[in-house]
C-alpha cells in the first residue's frame, strides 16, 4: 500500500512540474496582436521556449479566453497550450509577436455613426398661397392652397374653382391646421384628413388625428439594419458595396466583426463585403438583399389615433361629412423579421378589428398574413388575407389570396363586401441581353360568377431602340385576347423620341416628340407632339411653349386634329408673405428660406449651384427647398463689392416642413477713418485710454490723442473711459469718408447707468440702454425705461424696463406658448432664444 502512495505521488510531482515553469525567467516585452502594436509592455515568464503569462494580461491585450476550473486571473498561463494562439518572440527587439485565431478576438459592430437629432431651425410667421391656372377652350379652371405657418405648425386651406358655359363652382378641398413634434416625431392634425390601417384601406374624414410620423426623424431608421458579419485576420479595411456602388468605408482591427448599415427602402439587389489586409489581400462576401417597409426594426412603433366624421363626395356637389367614427391602427416590431399590427374601428352602426403579421423567411421571402371582422346590424363577416413574396437581383415571385364571408364590412364603405375570393400569381424574370419578362395570373370568384385574366409582357433595349411587348387573355362570359407590340427610340441629342405600337385588333400608332426643358434659373422651353393612326390615317399635332422665371411658370399650347383646333393656357407660382412683405416666387414646395444680406445684386448658392441674385432690399426668397434636411446657402464672393465686408460667406438651414426660416448674411460696406479727440478743455486724452465704438471695443487712444475708428456707421457713438468719468461723442455721417474726420471734442457724462448686454451674455459698463440685436422671439418693437418713483414714501429711484410688441405678435406668442405646452411646435432647442431675452431684461434692471 505505501509502495502504491509513493508510486501516485511521483506521478504527481512529475504532472506539476510539466505544468509549471521549472526554472521560469522574468521577461518583460512589447506585444503586437495579428500585426497590430497593442502597445503594452507585458511581464512574461519564460523557460526555455515556453512563454508564460497571466490570464489577465493576456484579457487586457484582447485574447478572449478565460482560465481553466481551479485557475484564477493571476494564474500562469502557457501560451503554447492554448488553441488558437501562436507567438513569437524576438530577443533582439524584447517584443513578443502573438498570432490569434478570429474566434480568441473581440467581436466588434461597425456601420455608419448615428446622426445625432437636429431639431429644425426656429421657424418664422408667414403665408403662402400656391396657385395654378388652367384655360381650355370655353372651359377653365384654377386652384391651388392657401397657408399660414409659423413656429406652431401650418394651418391650411385647399380649393379648386371651374368654370364652363354653364356657370361657375367652387370647391373646397382640405382644411386643417397640423401641428408637427419633431423630437417625438409624430404630427397632430386637426381638421380634414386621410385615416389609414394597415391593409390599405384609406377614408376621408375630419376631426382629431395624433399618428406617428418617421418623416418627421430623418436620423431615425424604422426598417431593420442591414446586418453583415465578418473577420479579419490582420488590420484590415472594409468596404460595403450596394449594386456596385461604395456606401461604406471603415478600418477594423484583427477579429470578428458585425457590419450594421442602414437600409434602402423597398429594395432588393446585392451586397458586397470586401475586406482587404496590409499587403493587398481581398476577402469578399457577397449576398442577395431585400428591404421593406413593411417591416420595422425591433421596438419600433407605428400608430394612428383618429376620431371625427366621416366624409362623402370629396370634391364634388355632394361633399359632406356624415356618422361618427374612430379608429386606431398600430405596427410593432418584434424582431428583424417579425412585425405585428392590429386595428379597430368603430361607428354609430358597426365595430371592425383585426391584426395581422408581416415576417421575413429564409430565401428572401416577406410573407404576410391578417384577419379581420366585422360586425353590422346585418351580422357577421371575416376576411383572410394572405400573401408572399420573393425577391432576388434576376427574378421575382409573388402571389395573394383573399378570402371574404357575406356580410364583411370596412370603415367608409355603406354596404358589405361580395362574399368570395381573389386569388393572384406572378412572376418576372430580368436578364441584362434578354430583357425583363413579367406573368400575372388573377382568379377571382364571386358567388356563382368566376372570371380570370392572364397577362404577360417582355420588354428590352436593343442599342439605343427600346422594344416591349404584351399579351392578355381573359376568361368569362365575354372572354377576348389581345397582343400589342411596339418600340420607343431617340431621335437625334436635341430631346427628340419617336414611339410606334401595334395591335391584335388591327389598328396601331406612330409618335414622335421634341422637347426642350427651360433653363433652371429663367428662360423658354418647348414641346412639339405628332400621331398618326394607321387604322384611319388620322393626324393628331400638339405644341406647347413654356416660360420660366423666378415669378412662376407659365405656358401656351395648341392642339389639332381633324375636327379642328383647340388652345391652352397655363400658369402657376405663388404669392408669399414674409418678412413684412409680399413676394411672387414659384410653387412654394416644402421648405423656404428668406436670405437677409442687406446688400442689392448679390448672387446666392444653394449647395454650389447659383440659385438668384438679391433684390432692392437686400433679400432673396427662395424656394423648394429639402425640409427637415440641411440646406447649405452661401454668397458668391466675387458678387461682392470690395469695400463690404461681410461676417460669414454660408449658413447651414433645416427648414420646416411647409415653413419657412430667416437667415441672415449680412454684408455691409466699411468705412474706416481717424480722427484726434480733445476733452472739453482742448487738452488731449491719456495715452492708453479704451475706446468703445457703438458699444464694441475700439482699440486705445494713441500719441497726441489721435484714435483710430473701423465700421462706421451713420450714426455713431463713440466712449472714452478716462479716470473721472467716461468721455461721450456722437458722429453722424451722412457718406463714408474719404479721409480723416474733423477733429472732434468730448464731454465728460454721468458715470451711473445701466449695463449694456449683447446676444450672448452682459457686458459690464456705464452707459445707457440698448438691446444690442433680436431677443430670439421676433416682433420688438420698442424698448424703454421709466423712472418710478412712489407717490408716499422716499424716492427709491428704481427703473422699470418695458419690452413692446404689437398686439398680433403679443397673441402669436402666445400661442406658441400654448403649442409648446402641448408638446409640439418649436420645442426646447429654441428656448435659448426666450431665456437670452429674459437675462438680457434682467441686466437691464
Amino acid at each position: 500500500m505505501r509502495a502504491w502512495i509513493k508510486r501516485l505521488a511521483i506521478a504527481t510531482a512529475a504532472a506539476l512540474a510539466a505544468c509549471l515553469p521549472a526554472r521560469a525567467e522574468p521577461m518583460f516585452a512589447s506585444v503586437s496582436l495579428n500585426g497590430a502594436d497593442t502597445g503594452a509592455v507585458v511581464s512574461f515568464e519564460r523557460s526555455g521556449s515556453a512563454l508564460f503569462a497571466p490570464w489577465r494580461e493576456l484579457k487586457r491585450l484582447g485574447v478572449q479566453v478565460e482560465p481553466p476550473a481551479g485557475a484564477n486571473a493571476a494564474s500562469p498561463a502557457e501560451l503554447g497550450r492554448i488553441p488558437g494562439l501562436k507567438y513569437t518572440i524576438d530577443d533582439q527587439a524584447q517584443a513578443v509577436a502573438l498570432q490569434a485565431a478570429p474566434e480568441l478576438l473581440p467581436k466588434r459592430t461597425l456601420g455608419p455613426e448615428p446622426r445625432g437629432y437636429a431639431q429644425p431651425d426656429r421657424a418664422a410667421w408667414g403665408a403662402a398661397m400656391d396657385y395654378a391656372v388652367n384655360i381650355q377652350g370655353k372651359a377653365g379652371w384654377a386652384g391651388g392652397q392657401a397657408r399660414v405657418f409659423g413656429p406652431v405648425g401650418v394651418l391650411s386651406h385647399g380649393f379648386i374653382t371651374m368654370a364652363t358655359p354653364r356657370g361657375v363652382s367652387y370647391r373646397r378641398l382640405e382644411t386643417n391646421l397640423v401641428l408637427d413634434d419633431y423630437a417625438r416625431g409624430r404630427s397632430l392634425t386637426i381638421g380634414d384628413f386621410v385615416s389609414t390601417s394597415p391593409s390599405g384601406r384609406t377614408v376621408r374624414a375630419a376631426g382629431l388625428r395624433l399618428a406617428s410620423d418617421a418623416g418627421l426623424r430623418p436620423d431615425l431608421f424604422s426598417q431593420p439594419l442591414i446586418d453583415i458579419p465578418g473577420e479579419a485576420a490582420s488590420p484590415s479595411t472594409v468596404e460595403l458595396f450596394v449594386d456596385g456602388a461604395r456606401r461604406y468605408r471603415t478600418t477594423v482591427d484583427p477579429g470578428r466583426f458585425d457590419l450594421r448599415a442602414p437600409p434602402t427602402v423597398n429594395s432588393r439587389g446585392e451586397l458586397a463585403l470586401v475586406v482587404t489586409d496590409a499587403l493587398g489581400r481581398q476577402t469578399v462576401t457577397t449576398r442577395p438583399f431585400y428591404t421593406s417597409s413593411d417591416l420595422l426594426r425591433p421596438g419600433a412603433l407605428d400608430y394612428a389615433l383618429d376620431a371625427g366624421w366621416l366624409r362623402e363626395g370629396y370634391s364634388t356637389s355632394d361633399d359632406r361629412y356624415r356618422e361618427a367614427f374612430a379608429a386606431v391602427s398600430v405596427r410593432r416590431g418584434m424582431t428583424n423579421a417579425l412585425t405585428l399590427d392590429g386595428h379597430a374601428e368603430a361607428t354609430g352602426r358597426f365595430r371592425a378589428a383585426g391584426g395581422g403579421m408581416t415576417a421575413a423567411l429564409a430565401h428572401e421571402i416577406l410573407m404576410s398574413a391578417a384577419f379581420d371582422v366585422s360586425d353590422t346590424a346585418a351580422g357577421t363577416g371575416t376576411r383572410l388575407r394572405v400573401s408572399a413574396r420573393r425577391e432576388a437581383a434576376l427574378f421575382g415571385l409573388w402571389a395573394t389570396y383573399e378570402r371574404r364571408s357575406g356580410g364583411f364590412r370596412e370603415l367608409g364603405r355603406r354596404a358589405g363586401d361580395t362574399p368570395g375570393e381573389d386569388l393572384q400569381v406572378g412572376g418576372s424574370v430580368r436578364d441584362d441581353r434578354l430583357g425583363g419578362f413579367s406573368i400575372s395570373h388573377t382568379r377571382r370568384r364571386v358567388q356563382d360568377t368566376r372570371y380570370a385574366l392572364t397577362t404577360a409582357a417582355w420588354s428590352s433595349q436593343l442599342g439605343r431602340l427600346n422594344l416591349f411587348a404584351s399579351a392578355t387573355l381573359a376568361r368569362d362570359r365575354y372572354g377576348g385576347r389581345t397582343a400589342s407590340i411596339g418600340f420607343v427610340a431617340p431621335l437625334g441629342a436635341r430631346g427628340g423620341l419617336a414611339s410606334g405600337g401595334f395591335d391584335s385588333g388591327g389598328g396601331g400608332r406612330v409618335n414622335a416628340q421634341w422637347a426642350q426643358p427651360p433653363p433652371d434659373d429663367q428662360g423658354l422651353g418647348w414641346r412639339a407632339n405628332g400621331e398618326r393612326s394607321l387604322r384611319g390615317g388620322q393626324m393628331r399635332g400638339e405644341g406647347e411653349v413654356r416660360y420660366l422665371t423666378p415669378a412662376g411658370e407659365a405656358a401656351l399650347g395648341v392642339a389639332a386634329d381633324g375636327r379642328g383646333a383647340s388652345l391652352r393656357a397655363y400658369a402657376s407660382g405663388s404669392v408669399i408673405w414674409l418678412g413684412g412683405r409680399a413676394r411672387v416666387a414659384r410653387t412654394s414646395g416644402e421648405g423656404l428660406a428668406l436670405v437677409e444680406t442687406g446688400e442689392p445684386d448679390v448672387q446666392l448658392m444653394v449647395e454650389n449651384r447659383p440659385s438668384g441674385r438679391t433684390g432692392p432690399d437686400g433679400s432673396l426668397l427662395l424656394v423648394n427647398l429639402p425640409a427637415q434636411a440641411q440646406t447649405r446657402i452661401g454668397i458668391a464672393a466675387e458678387t461682392v463689392d470690395l469695400s463690404a465686408t461681410y461676417a460669414t460667406d454660408e449658413a447651414v438651414v433645416r427648414p420646416h416642413r411647409r415653413g419657412a426660416v430667416r437667415v441672415s448674411l449680412p454684408v455691409r460696406h466699411v468705412a474706416n477713418a481717424q480722427a484726434q479727440i480733445f476733452d472739453a478743455r482742448g487738452d488731449p486724452l491719456p495715452v492708453g485710454s479704451t475706446v468703445r465704438l457703438n458699444g464694441r471695443p475700439a482699440g486705445v487712444v494713441g500719441f497726441d490723442s489721435w484714435i483710430y475708428l473701423e465700421d462706421l456707421r451713420t450714426e455713431n457713438v463713440i466712449e472714452i473711459d478716462l479716470a473721472e468719468g467716461v468721455c461721450q461723442l456722437r458722429i453722424t455721417l451722412a457718406a463714408p469718408p474719404t479721409g480723416g474726420l474733423p477733429q472732434q471734442t468730448c464731454d465728460l457724462v454721468a458715470s451711473r447707468g445701466l449695463r449694456r448686454v449683447r446676444l450672448d451674455g452682459p457686458e459690464s459698463g456705464p452707459g445707457g440702454v440698448e438691446l444690442l440685436g433680436d431677443d430670439g422671439s421676433g416682433g420688438v418693437r420698442r424698448l424703454s425705461v421709466l423712472r418710478l418713483q412712489p407717490e408716499n414714501g422716499p424716492r427709491r429711484g428704481e427703473d422699470d424696463l418695458h419690452l413692446q410688441r404689437p398686439g398680433l405678435r403679443r397673441v402669436l406668442v402666445q400661442l406658441e406658448r400654448t403649442v409648446r405646452w402641448l408638446g409640439f411646435g418649436d420645442g426646447a432647442a429654441h428656448d435659448p432664444g426666450w431665456r437670452q431675452r429674459d437675462a438680457q431684461l434682467s441686466a437691464l434692471r
